[in-house]
């Protein structure tokens, strides 16, 4: 981590774009705050397409409103962890940003994670809830979950049916491949409660919850460390504000400058290393978070180079 305030990364990045003018209250909400906000007016716009379905923004916010719901029958509550083991569909973001609202913190791992990483995760990171994609919960349950079980705090899973967002057509023939072929759904196995998104979602629409007020520098969510040295890949907190402002800079460099253009074509040149991290930003400083260049170059060089 470093930050530019005060060294000579401030100095050549005030040189080259001025100084910097940032309206903090911009970034301090919660993510679902700052999602709603960014985009009030864009109702009408698609937010993204999954397999023939576009989904608006209103249909979007509906839809974050119905999972918080279902999860809050699932018995989640503010200031729990959930364990996240899904794929880049659209429940993972409609999940996200409901946990987001409700207070819960969404602690995102790679659903290709092995079994047995997964229980060492589970239990050092005190995740008592699972939601996961049914293609991998399918592989857990004919052979490694009820060990994961019995050997975690986990109390509560919920499975994501992986195309519940395609086009009509393409649903119905999943449906009926399932209905076929798919596993017969289970309520509970030692001890722990097993729900199913679509049944939640039709289940809770009568829920009550409360939306989570902003709390600075609160987590938002977590992703981790590939592990490659430590064996079992490492928690990063993500507060409100670092992911706040990692959409912003997205923005800044896609849609704003031009919306043909992909993040890569547009954001400062940092391609030749493996990583330069966009951590927060203020009116007065931007940390940077940055991996070892190809070659032996230290994090610092990189970061110099990026700013």
């Amino acid at each position: 981590m470093e930050t530019y305030k005060g060294t000579t990364l401030e100095t050549k990045s005030i040189e080259r774009y001025g100084n910097p003018t940032v309206d903090e209250s911009k970034y301090k909400k919660t993510a679902y705050q700052y999602l709603k906000n960014e985009n009030k007016g864009s109702l009408e716009n698609i937010a993204f397409s999954f397999l023939g379905n576009k989904v608006l923004y209103g249909d979007f916010f509906e839809k974050i409103e119905e999972t918080a719901k279902a999860l809050t029958s699932m018995g989640l509550k503010k200031g729990d962890r959930v364990a996240i083991l899904m794929p880049n569909i659209p429940e993972t973001a409609y999940i996200q940003y409901a946990a987001n609202r409700m207070g819960v913190v969404c602690d995102f791992i790679d659903p290709r994670t092995k079994p047995d990483t997964l229980i060492e995760m589970l239990k050092s990171e005190n995740a008592n809830n699972i939601i996961l994609v049914d293609a991998i919960a399918n592989e857990l349950l004919n052979s490694d979950f009820p060990s994961l079980l019995k050997d975690t705090n986990v109390r509560s899973v919920m499975i994501v049916p992986a195309l519940l967002s395609a086009s009509k057509l393409f649903s119905s023939i999943i449906s009926v491949k399932e209905s076929l072929f798919g596993r017969k759904r289970i309520s509970k196995m030692n001890g722990v409660d097993f729900y199913y998104y679509d049944d939640a979602l039709n289940n809770s629409k009568y829920t009550f919850f409360n939306d989570s007020l902003y709390v600075e520098n609160s987590p938002a969510i977590v992703t981790h460390s590939s592990g490659s040295t430590t064996g079992v890949p490492s928690p990063i907190i993500i507060t409100n504000e670092n992911d706040n402002t990692s959409g912003t800079i997205f923005l800044k460099y896609t849609v704003s400058m031009n919306p043909d253009y992909s993040y890569s074509y547009t954001a400062p040149d940092v391609g030749k290393w493996y990583a330069v991290s966009y951590k927060n930003l203020t009116k007065n400083s931007v940390s940077l978070s940055g991996a070892l260049k190809s070659g032996g170059k230290t994090s610092t060089e990189t970061l110099e180079k990026a700013i």
